[in-house]
């Protein structure tokens, strides 16, 4: 069965995409990857740079849909997958920090809070491990700095 999606003779591609000089909220509904990814791509561009594009964006139901493409995204080993991924992040997260005020709040009534709470959780998890790693290597010599510092500062009144 052919995928569901819109040609664009115009600039004689089978897909619609978005580029850096125009932006069109069908390229987002591309059940295709590979024009998906270079729509994101794009577009990752254009709301780092453009207030219109972000306003726009959460007008028309882009906004949305870039969260469902976080949230559909289920593969995290192919390459594509990863990308589209970390590009629909990277355009939310530019409207989110970018935006106005309205932008912001529309931008967290999407339901974007619990992937930014994972991503923390993780890199939180991470830290951990890389310090743990850390003081593994310092041995008992760390232990003793720390040890001396709190019988430091618990001396000063």
């Amino acid at each position: 069965m052919r995928e569901p999606n819109l040609c664009f003779p115009s600039q004689s591609r089978a897909a619609v995409c978005i580029t850096s000089a125009l932006y069109d909220r069908r390229a987002l509904d591309c059940t295709a990857t590979l024009p998906l990814v270079n729509s994101l791509t794009h577009l990752a561009y254009l709301t780092s740079t453009s207030p219109r594009i972000r306003e726009i964006l959460c007008l028309d139901g882009g906004l949305e849909k870039l969260v469902r493409i976080l949230s559909q995204t289920s593969s995290r080993s192919d390459r594509l997958t990863l990308w589209k991924w970390t590009l629909a992040f990277q355009s939310i997260v530019n409207v989110g920090v970018r935006g106005t005020e309205q932008i912001r709040t529309k931008v967290v009534d999407t339901g974007v809070i619990p992937f930014v709470l994972t991503i923390l959780g993780n890199f939180t998890k991470s830290y951990e491990i890389i310090n743990g790693k850390k003081e593994m290597k310092r041995g008992k010599h760390s232990n003793a700095q720390q040890v001396s510092f709190c019988l430091l500062m618990a001396e000063i009144p």
